[in-house]
């Protein structure tokens, strides 16, 4: 996305909303993460990211046929509340029928293709942008969708999960949802803001904190004391482990962010290069990832040990993240190859072994709680890095006399953007230097190599797991080996 934002503000005659082509879609995307791992416990996985899968296809055929930017705007909204669940539900469902011994493999995999489709995307919409036009960047999402959810339709095999539809409706956390979606709606509208729309002692930006913080204070009250079935139950935190990779998850996706969204920005601003280009300058960022995702799962999965990999990884983020702090408007091609590499190796490494520690500290009745608000913090973490280092582009820019809403006065400028998106890189090293810190105090748990067959004590739900759960939350387990034979 970030590589089509000038082409779309230019077609629509707009810049003042180009933040708003970015923000709306992680917005929405991030307040809605929270709620799909409960929801998919209630109505089953399948279900669920059918739902989700849907939203998806709508805002992309709306952002695709849009005839304003408002609209385009709206699609980019509605498209993130499908985008919110289609990841962790992924994870979610990886756990259900993999062992923990097995699952780095798979979610290596799965972590490696998000990736690469934040990379490979961008890139796409910048060809589409100038060989036919932007909007078959949205449009192509609807033959895949379709595909996806014929795969999920007919390929995916998981218990029902039984019960009426009034025994699901009463389950469900409204108040919670509520409480936790205007809550972070607001405080994420004024983070994105902040320096960008308005100055940060502004009443626009202070107003819609202070309502998100009631909103968020009241949600933690319900879940605490009202919810039957509360969306982030809090003995959740006083698990070490969970905590410390929550911790590490927003940190890392900060980090991710600041390389996948400011990174393209370099290029076009900078060095001037064409949408497409730009995005092909990603490449060697998929490379690192596609050598570290893979591997690091492999290995996992062999000596059944996943904190080292992470540790290695964040550190190894942490050193390209300070690479990228040399660039300049005349840095060399192979001196950027060779970062973005670098950079790839930590992302690949870290990102799904952090879920993977998160998932082995619980059991399995909080699997999906866990790897939805593991999703949640990634996502919120990129949020507020990109909120930060937009400001401090804008700031820096006006500083030296530019207009940043000004297109072609930024574009006749690329030293000083340079020096601006130099120090947001620099600002970007704290991100996956925190995460590892973070990372350190998760603890090691046995990777098992049996799958097993668990009922939640609420009426007629079924789960599956890989451990014991907590006693008041099981009826009863069925362990049986990780093969194709169940034993009952």
């Amino acid at each position: 996305m970030p590589v089509l934002i000038p082409t779309m503000g230019k077609v629509f005659n707009a810049p003042q909303y180009n933040a708003w082509m970015g923000t709306s879609y992680l917005i929405t995307n991030t307040a809605m993460q929270p709620l799909y791992g409960k929801l998919s416990d209630i109505y089953g996985r399948r279900s669920t990211i059918l739902v989700a899968v849907f939203f998806f296809m709508l805002g992309s055929l709306l952002c695709g046929a849009a005839p304003t930017i408002v609209v385009l705007i709206i699609g980019r909204a509605i498209a993130g509340i499908g985008a919110g669940g289609m990841i962790s539900l992924t994870m979610i469902i990886i756990s259900d029928v993999v062992s923990l011994r097995d699952r780095g493999k798979y979610q290596g995999i799965v972590g490696s293709m998000f990736g690469i489709s934040a990379v490979v995307g961008p890139l796409l919409g910048g060809v589409f942008a100038e060989k036919s036009s932007w909007r078959w960047a949205f449009y192509i999402n609807l033959p895949i969708g379709v595909v996806s959810s014929v795969a999920l339709i007919f390929l995916l095999k998981l218990p029902k999960v039984a019960g009426s539809a009034r025994e699901k409706l009463a389950r469900i956390d409204f108040l919670g949802s509520v409480t936790v979606v205007i809550g972070v709606v607001c405080v994420l509208l004024s983070t994105n803001w902040g320096g960008n729309e308005y100055d940060w002692n502004e009443l626009p930006i202070i107003l819609p904190y202070c309502i998100g913080a009631v909103f968020l204070l009241a949600f933690l009250y319900i879940e605490s004391r009202v919810a039957v079935e509360p969306i982030l139950p809090f003995r959740l935190f006083k698990n070490q482990s969970v905590s410390a990779a929550y911790a590490t998850s927003f940190f890392l996706g900060g980090a991710f962010m600041g390389a996948v969204f400011f990174c393209p920005l370099y290029f076009q601003m900078v060095r001037h290069l064409s949408a497409t280009n730009a995005g092909l300058q990603l490449l060697p960022l998929v490379g690192g990832m596609l050598v570290t995702g893979a591997g690091c799962g492999i290995l996992i999965s062999k000596i059944g040990r996943y904190r080292p990999f992470i540790w290695a990884a964040m550190a190894i983020f942490t050193v390209g993240t300070g690479l990228l702090t040399l660039w300049d408007e005349k840095s060399a091609l192979d001196i950027q190859i060779g970062f973005l590499f670098v950079v790839g190796l930590g992302l690949g490494g870290s990102m799904q072994s952090v879920v993977l520690a998160g998932q082995c500290a619980v059991g399995p009745a909080d699997i999906a709680t866990v790897t939805s608000m593991l999703s949640f913090f990634r996502t919120m973490g990129g949020v507020v890095n990109v909120a930060i280092g937009g400001s401090m582009i804008n700031n820096i820019l006006l500083k030296h006399g530019v207009n940043p809403n000004d297109f072609a006065q930024v574009y006749r400028n690329p030293a000083i953007y340079a020096i601006a998106t130099r120090s947001v890189f620099q600002m970007c090293i704290a991100w996956p230097a925190l995460g590892l810190l973070a990372s350190f105090l998760i603890k090691h748990h046995e990777l098992r190599r049996t799958i097993g067959v668990t009922r939640d004590a609420k009426p007629n739900t079924e789960v599956i797991s890989e451990e014991k759960a907590p006693e008041d939350s099981l009826e009863g387990k069925i362990e049986v080996p990780n093969t194709d034979e169940v034993k009952k």
